[in-house]
């Protein structure tokens, strides 16, 4: 029996061992990866989970200077509110060159960047205001709020650490936690 009479061809042959090669060769990377792959993808996640904390940290002690009187929430109000009019008439003028140009040199490549340029300020004025409203809901529910950020954390937010980031975590954060995040956050010190 002859291969070619099976429909076979030569290019059919090479195309199958280049495929069962590549096959082999993925399964020995993938073995030999997968520890560095799984580690790096723990280790984005805690790098996430702590730039989260820290977000919310610095928003928990915004409000409560808000609450407190440290701070006058209308002055930030004003000032997110003065960067989303700004955002808007940002992305209103570029939407008016785009017009004006589009009518002297019609480009498609000018109007989707224009467009996309007053989209994102769009977004940005638009998340700004957001922000507003957010922030002025947390000052409003505090006490709800603040119950929130206690059980995320696990520790009586007046405790809260003095310094969330940096090198090594506060010790009264390690204190806090569950054994398993306890042993991390202590390897993470030292």
């Amino acid at each position: 029996m002859d291969i070619t009479s099976w429909g076979i061809t030569a290019k059919d042959i090479a195309l199958g061992s280049a495929f069962t090669a590549i096959g082999i060769i993925a399964t020995f990377l993938a073995l030999f990866l997968s520890p560095s792959v799984g580690e790096f993808v723990a280790r984005r996640r805690e790098r996430k989970l702590s730039k989260r904390r820290d977000s919310e940290w610095r928003m928990y002690r915004l409000v409560k200077d808000f609450r407190t009187g440290k701070k006058d929430r209308y002055v930030n109000y004003l000032t997110l509110a003065t960067m989303s009019i700004i955002a808007a008439v940002l992305s209103s003028t570029v939407m008016v060159d785009e017009h004006i140009a589009r009518e002297a040199h019609p480009s498609i490549v000018h109007s989707l960047v224009g467009g996309a340029i007053a989209l994102f300020g769009y977004l940005l004025a638009g998340a700004l205001l957001y922000a507003i409203s957010d922030t002025e809901r947390r000052y409003r529910d505090f006490d709800q709020y603040q119950r929130r950020v206690e059980e995320k954390f696990g520790l009586p937010v007046d405790d809260e650490p003095t310094e969330v980031s940096g090198s090594a975590p506060p010790q009264r954060l390690i204190e806090g936690k569950a054994p398993r995040e306890r042993q991390k956050l202590q390897r993470k010190g030292a």
